[in-house]
């Protein structure tokens, strides 16, 4: 996947995160106007936006993930045609050498891999490192499914 197909991805996920603060605005009103004929139906808005706004979510996360992993490969292609033919070269001249190692040129990558490296930070131009939060979401969660009524226990007579 391009950084275009994250970035048309994230602008879905935007537009899904509009609506659902909408619709969280929209409950929030009619639970502070104690009026139950909007409460439910706007309940059920914000519902339902949720539902669009967590699949968004998933597919901009789905994008964002296959960006990486096509990043990853073109570095495990370029890794591959720089290293390739060396590897059969340090092999060959060990073994013209008398080396007694099988395989050189693996034990030397194994080593590169047990001393310490630099770490690598990719250059970002328009898709981030971390997928973000969605705080429309997060609001959602509380919103909606904390502020549900439920069964509270009578008070308890005294006879």
């Amino acid at each position: 996947m391009s950084a275009a197909d994250y970035l048309k991805a994230a602008k879905a996920l935007a537009k899904a995160e509009d609506a659902l603060n909408g619709a969280l605005d929209r409950l929030a009103a009619a639970r502070e106007a104690a009026d139950p004929e909007r409460t439910t139906p706007a309940r059920i808005r914000a519902q339902a936006a949720t539902r669009e706004a967590e699949a968004a979510a998933e597919t901009a996360f789905q994008a964002h993930k296959a960006y990486w992993r096509g990043q990853a490969q073109a570095a495990e292609r370029r890794l591959i045609e720089a290293v390739g033919p060396h590897i059969s070269e340090v092999d060959a001249l060990w073994r013209l050498a008398g080396g007694l190692t099988s395989r050189p040129a693996r034990s030397l990558i194994e080593h590169m891999y047990s001393a310490p490296r630099p770490a690598f930070t990719p250059k970002v131009s328009d898709v981030p490192l971390e997928f973000p939060d969605s705080p429309a979401l997060d609001r959602s969660e509380v919103e909606i499914f904390d502020q549900l009524p439920g069964w509270k226990m009578p008070a308890s007579r005294k006879t």
